[in-house]
C-alpha cells in the first residue's frame, strides 16, 4: 500500500515542484525569461511587481500542494486546487490558441503539461478520494 500512497501524491509532488521552479523564475528573473519566451519586455517596475505577485501566488499554491502530501486531511483540497489551476491554465491556453493563433513550442508544451497534470488530478481524486464516492 505504501507504493499506492506514493502514486496518490505523485501528481501533487510533480505539480508543486514545477510550479515552485516556475515561480522562482518568474519572480527573480523576469527580465531574462519573459523576453526569451515572448517578445514582451519587463523593464517597468510595475511589470516586475506583477511577476513577483505571480511568484507569490505560485509559491503559496505549491506550499498548499506540499501540505496536501504531508497531511492527508488536506489532500482532497490540495488535489481540487491542483485540478482547477492546471485545467484553468490549460483551457485558457487552448482558448488563446483558438482566438490568437499558435504560440511557441514552449507555450504548447506548457499547455500539454497543464492538461496532463489536471487530468491526472481528476484520475487521482476519483481513485483515492472517499468524498468523490459518496
Amino acid at each position: 500500500m505504501k507504493n499506492s500512497k506514493g502514486f496518490k501524491n505523485l501528481h501533487l509532488a510533480v505539480s508543486a515542484l514545477l510550479i515552485f521552479v516556475i515561480a522562482a523564475i518568474y519572480g527573480f528573473m523576469p527580465e531574462k525569461i519573459v523576453p526569451a519566451l515572448t517578445d514582451f519586455k519587463t523593464d517597468s517596475n510595475d511589470i516586475k511587481n506583477a511577476f513577483k505577485a505571480i511568484m507569490g501566488l505560485y509559491l503559496g499554491i505549491s506550499i498548499f500542494w506540499t501540505a496536501g502530501i504531508i497531511r492527508p486531511n488536506l489532500w482532497h483540497g490540495a488535489t481540487l486546487s491542483n485540478i482547477l489551476l492546471m485545467l484553468g491554465l490549460g483551457i485558457g491556453r487552448i482558448l488563446s490558441i483558438v482566438i490568437d493563433g499558435i504560440p511557441s513550442e514552449e507555450m504548447i508544451g506548457g499547455t500539454v503539461l497543464e492538461l496532463i497534470l489536471g487530468i491526472w488530478g481528476i484520475i487521482s481524486i476519483r481513485k483515492y478520494s472517499s468524498i468523490s464516492n459518496s
